[in-house]
């Protein structure tokens, strides 16, 4: 049996560092929002996203994503700041991560099927200023003082555009909760992948 095999803690401990450890050189860190920008200047006109007959193309999804930060900047978003998102699966949730990432926040996926009570402690611990929600889901965050934004009523085709500062912040704040009562939280930072 391999658990009556014996070996030296060493020999133990270097056999899983050994086993589960890569390397990848970092020397071109780029971040999301740069590898985007990248493809919306090589194929601006290439289709970016598809939901049922809806598509978008790099430049239409970059265009809103940026209409959308310089809104959620005016409405306190920016470095240092968390933005949360609680929406469906869709081409809206992609616009607004990436126009989270824009006004320089990082933003606090909630997923809208959590139970109300944890919702609350992410909300809680996160202090988001902004939360980016619909219609549907505008309910969860009654009496919690936070801007609520609901993307179904805006048109992210006629916001005022303006430059909104490139994030210089964590991307990602993820809240996981082992225990009901306790919240262990993630900062991913900076949103940057190998190249």
């Amino acid at each position: 049996m391999v658990g009556d095999v014996k070996t030296s803690d060493h020999e133990r401990e270097h056999g899983v560092l050994s086993a589960h450890t890569t390397t990848i050189p970092m020397t071109h860190r780029k971040n999301l929002l740069e590898l985007f920008d990248k493809s919306v200047a090589k194929e601006p006109e290439v289709i970016a996203l598809i939901e049922g007959n809806a598509n978008l193309s790099y430049a239409d999804l970059d265009a809103r994503s940026r209409r959308f930060a310089t809104l959620l900047s005016k409405a306190g978003a920016g470095p240092d700041k968390t933005v949360a998102i609680c929406l469906d699966r869709s081409i809206d949730l992609v616009i607004s991560v990436l126009a989270i990432l824009r006004s320089g926040a990082a933003y606090v996926p909630i997923d809208p099927n959590y139970p109300s009570d944890r919702i609350s402690l992410m909300m809680e611990d996160a202090a988001p200023p902004v939360v980016i929600t619909d219609r549907a889901h505008q309910h969860l965050f009654t009496g919690m003082s936070v801007k609520v934004v609901l993307l179904d009523e805006l048109d992210l085709e006629t916001l005022t555009l303006s430059k909104a500062p490139l994030p210089q912040n964590p991307a990602t704040s993820v809240t996981f909760c082992s225990r009901p009562a306790v919240q262990v939280g993630l900062k991913v930072s900076p949103c940057t992948t190998p190249h």
